[in-house]
């Protein structure tokens, strides 16, 4: 007995295995190549848990990715700031952005702020998500040319005007490029928060949000637990005006002990 449950580990791991190669194959994966689990692959430490392979919206952005140039897929990694190993198999590469790409529409709340000495691209694509969506269509039609100059342009103008200035495709892009710059940032009456104390409760919460205006309806995860590190949710005020006056005052407050209260805008 003891022999059989020493063997049961190494049994879920080759039938997990062969459940996402199944999933591969499923969604167009590369014909003739069955997927090995690399110990080179970098997983992300997400709180979301597992992705589900059999989701029909996984197995839908796996296909897209599998549509990608390899250097279009590390391209996207490095600008995501996800490491990955010299070694790494392009199917385990390939797997790492959909996870990137999936837990980052699954939590927009979690995103984190780019360093303070990031480029200007990662900025703006931060500050502004039309500029990472446009970038992201880029990469999915393959076209890392044209990636390659929109996100130059951005962190550089004057050196990427003399690089392709002179052809039009890529003065298109430039535009292309300007017009977003120049758009104002991504504003909603719906807002994500995290940091307040836990145990704080729903009350409380929902009387600190109401000096900025009327809310409709209001969603808390640890409100209740004193026991839990800090409470986050989501807020829907009546308004756009209330959401930019909570988010004006309050994302980026200092909460004491090492905690920052974030407020972000979702669509």
């Amino acid at each position: 007995v003891q022999a059989s449950r020493s063997k049961l580990p190494a049994m879920a791991a080759m039938a997990a295995a062969w459940l996402l190669a199944w999933c591969v194959s499923m969604a167009g994966g590369f014909t003739g190549r069955a997927y090995v689990p690399s110990l080179a692959r970098t997983r992300l430490s997400m709180s979301s848990g597992a992705i589900d392979m059999n989701d029909p919206l996984v197995v839908a952005e796996f296909k897209k990715i599998n549509q990608l140039m390899l250097d279009s897929v590390k391209y996207e990694l490095e600008k995501l700031g996800i490491p990955f190993s010299d070694v790494a198999s392009d199917m385990d590469l390939r797997l790492m952005l959909m996870e990137a790409r999936i837990r980052l529409a699954d939590n927009p709340a979690k995103a984190e702020a780019p360093p303070a000495d990031a480029g200007r691209f990662q900025k703006l694509a931060y500050e502004k998500p039309a500029i990472m969506k446009a970038w992201e269509t880029y990469l999915d039609k393959g076209d890392i040319n044209r990636a390659n100059a929109f996100t130059e342009y951005i962190d550089n103008r004057e050196m990427a005007e003399a690089r392709y200035g002179d052809q039009e495709i890529y003065r298109k892009v430039f535009e292309y490029a300007e017009e977003l710059i120049k758009a104002p940032a991504f504003v909603s009456n719906k807002v994500a928060f995290d940091g307040f104390p836990a145990g704080m409760g729903d009350n409380a919460i929902q009387v600190s949000f109401k000096e900025f205006g009327e809310i409709t309806s209001l969603q808390t995860k640890n409100a209740d637990d004193p026991t839990a590190i800090s409470c986050s949710g989501i807020i829907e005020f009546a308004t756009v005006e209330a959401a930019e006056a909570a988010v004006a005052k309050w994302d980026g407050v200092d909460m004491g002990l090492g905690q920052q209260l974030t407020l972000k805008y979702l669509a």
